[in-house]
């Protein structure tokens, strides 16, 4: 109860601090800020995909995030399985490294594709820098995280450069997608769901490119840093 006033960061975040008795007049949700004009919009697919060996005609959905549980790896490598004999072309990227203390966790993940007979399917990338040359490699961008995020950078980003996304029903990140307009949202947990989506994006190119470029719009006009500073400045005012 000290702070004079509350800056979350997504309405979910919001709501949560609604619940310790904060009042509305109180809160002012500022979304994160991007310096949205340093991302490179100009990287091209090919790198990415040459560099780890992928076919210009493999349909390439990617988990970007940590090799922690609640990441939800798990539940993409369970969506994967329900796939590999419904898209001929599939790759299900996993991307993002691994911090100390998860290796068991990555081991996991890594014996459960051996024991599914997916490793021709799901594909562990660990970390990269470029990552605007990553969402340029992949046809589709997923958040499958089993516990709600704050908001999700990640998927920011990939808005920005243009990328179809996917995101659970939960947390900041449902704030991020109209369904069908800027990404397709799926039920929280749920592979059933998760699989759904990613064969809707496979069998529909035109609607791939149509979310992805409402998505930039979206992304360019709520996340520029120089909106941020100014919200953040008002309350401040």
């Amino acid at each position: 109860r000290l702070p004079d006033h509350f800056i979350p960061v997504s309405k979910w975040i919001a709501a949560n601090v609604k619940k310790l008795g904060v009042l509305n007049r109180d809160i002012t949700v500022v979304y994160d800020g991007l310096e949205l004009s340093k991302l490179n919009n100009n990287a091209d697919s090919e790198s990415f995909r040459s560099k780890h060996g992928l076919d210009n005609d493999d349909f390439t959905v990617g988990l970007v995030g940590l090799l922690i549980p609640w990441k939800g790896q798990d539940l993409f490598i369970d969506a994967a399985r329900k796939l590999k004999d419904v898209i001929p072309n599939l790759k299900m990227l996993i991307v993002g490294g691994t911090p100390d203390g998860y290796q068991d966790y990555e081991n996991e993940l890594k014996s459960s594709v051996y024991r599914e007979g997916l490793e021709d399917i799901v594909m562990f990338i660990g970390h990269e820098n470029d990552m605007p040359m990553v969402y340029m490699g992949l046809d589709v961008v997923v958040s499958a995280s089993i516990s709600p995020e704050p908001l999700g950078m990640v998927m920011i980003e990939a808005m920005a450069i243009g990328r179809a996304v996917i995101v659970p029903n939960h947390g900041g990140g449902a704030e991020l997608c109209t369904d069908g307009e800027t990404g397709l949202v799926f039920k929280a947990g749920d592979s059933d769901s998760l699989a759904d989506s990613i064969v809707r994006f496979y069998q529909d190119a035109e609607l791939r490119q149509r979310v992805g470029t409402q998505a930039k719009k979206q992304v360019l006009s709520t996340f520029d840093i120089a909106f941020h500073v100014n919200k953040i400045e008002s309350v401040y005012d």
